[in-house]
């Protein structure tokens, strides 16, 4: 734990450490690699890994004027430090309890929490916090993630006394910003995920950039900007037009049940102008039934087989779901052949107990323009008749995702498929969970209700 000196009734914050490239290190073989120690090397030579104690070394190096504004800032770290290509549904679930713990340990004192992370798993941490920290834990703390897409290069090695780093780089820069905006009165009981120039909602974030500072885009206006000059305070502009209390994206829900995911697979796949939706028909068949016993039957013998119970649903322990983005505003072609294989698709899914979601492409974001004209996605309101036409026997049971992020979609389908596991229900009785469980979010983000399932 590093703390800098106390500073006269300043809010404090906490560090929690988790990994990501923001405290990560170039590593040669076992040792940190300094030019100055090993020359000059490629960068095929080097691994990018993360370095503890590195969160507290960049407290030296962040901008002064912070100290202006926040008191003691104590730092800790997970008992291991994680890359973002680690994460699985598991993990992610442990790392939701860790950050719980983390949580209710905050005194009275420390105004939020700082979890520093990686950008690849960045918008789905952040919608998982979001969805797994009660509302009532968080109480009035503020709840940042800091992300950034390089990590900060020192000029000399650990040890030394004194600087390592300059505060205009990218890692130190956005610590600093987040450790600021922790305490800032806006935040108070939400959630933020800062990036770059921008504090962004939890929910509905999308990364598109592997290379600059603003990687993320998000269906929901951004929380804050850094408008680049002035003091630290005049830089970061609230959006405050739009108050945090009617802001569900920004808050925490308070559901009393465990959170939890599915340890099997919520996989994601786009139609295109060069899809061929008879493939959805033979991804789902074959995710669901490993084994490959319907891949020599024609679709009506596949079919049949699957409504006639002949092959059992339990084969598909590595495989919950599917979200399946559709282009365009209309969402699907409208030839009856191209409609019937997701019918087909969505009926193997639902036999199967995995949900078959579908969701706009391209995602409706604010990036760039900031008005309710500039949204896009739609509803499949226009479909649905023309599919539950075309499905077998029944309602068709492809669920609706709209507008939803694919980052919303997957950890919205583990999450619900979980639930529905743990209250021991089986094929179509997981979808209809499913899909009501997506309607039970939507109700939530328009009202701020809980609405029983």
């Amino acid at each position: 734990m590093l703390e800098n000196l106390p500073s006269s009734g300043k809010p404090n914050v906490r560090v929690h450490v988790l990994g990501g490239t923001i405290v990560c290190g170039d590593w040669l073989g076992s040792e940190l690699y300094f030019s100055q120690k090993h020359g000059v090397r490629d960068r095929d030579e080097l691994k990018v890994e993360p370095v503890s104690g590195k969160a507290q070394s960049m407290l030296l190096d962040v901008d002064r004027e912070l100290w202006n504004y926040v008191g003691n800032v104590s730092v800790t770290e997970a008992e291991r430090l994680r890359d973002s290509s680690e994460y699985d549904p598991e993990m992610l679930k442990r790392i939701i309890k860790e950050m719980r713990r983390v949580i209710a340990e905050l005194t009275s004192d420390q105004a939020g929490v700082v979890f520093p992370f990686g950008t690849d798993t960045g918008a789905f941490l952040a919608h998982a916090a979001a969805e797994g920290i009660p509302k009532s834990l968080l109480g009035d703390k503020a709840l940042v993630i800091a992300a950034s897409q390089h990590h900060a290069i020192p000029n000399i090695p650990l040890g030394h006394v004194g600087s390592f780093y300059t505060s205009d780089t990218e890692a130190v820069e956005n610590y600093t910003n987040a450790i600021y905006l922790a305490v800032r009165q806006e935040l108070r009981g939400c959630i933020g995920l800062c990036c770059g120039d921008f504090l962004h909602a939890p929910r509905g974030l999308h990364k598109i950039n592997a290379a600059c500072k603003n990687p993320f885009i998000s269906r929901f206006p951004n929380i804050a900007r850094n408008a680049r000059s002035g003091s630290i305070e005049d830089r970061w502009q609230f959006n405050v037009e739009r108050n945090a209390e009617t802001r569900r994206e920004l808050q925490p829900r308070d559901r009393n049940v465990e959170f939890l995911f599915s340890p099997g697979g919520v996989e994601d796949m786009s139609l295109t102008p060069a899809s061929n939706y008879a493939n959805l028909v033979s991804a789902m068949s074959g995710m669901t039934n490993p084994d490959g016993a319907l891949r020599s039957l024609s679709l009506p013998r596949r079919m049949s087989a699957w409504l006639k119970g002949s092959v059992p649903p339990s084969q598909h322990k590595n495989f919950c779901g599917l979200v399946v983005q559709a282009p365009g505003s209309s969402n699907l072609r409208k030839a009856k052949a191209d409609l019937q294989m997701i019918s087909a698709a969505a009926e193997i899914g639902a036999v199967a107990g995995a949900p078959l979601v579908i969701i706009s492409d391209p995602l409706q974001t604010y990036a760039g323009v900031e008005s309710p004209e500039a949204r896009y996605g739609t509803s499949l309101a226009g479909m649905r008749k023309r599919l539950d036409r075309l499905s077998f026997g029944e309602e068709s049971h492809v669920i609706d995702g709209g507008s939803l992020t694919r980052t919303e979609a997957t950890m919205l389908m583990s999450q619900g498929v979980a639930e529905a596991n743990k209250e021991g229900l089986t094929g179509k009785q997981i979808v209809r969970y499913v899909a009501d469980f997506f309607d039970r979010y939507w109700h939530w983000l328009e009202s701020g209700n809980e609405r029983s399932a």
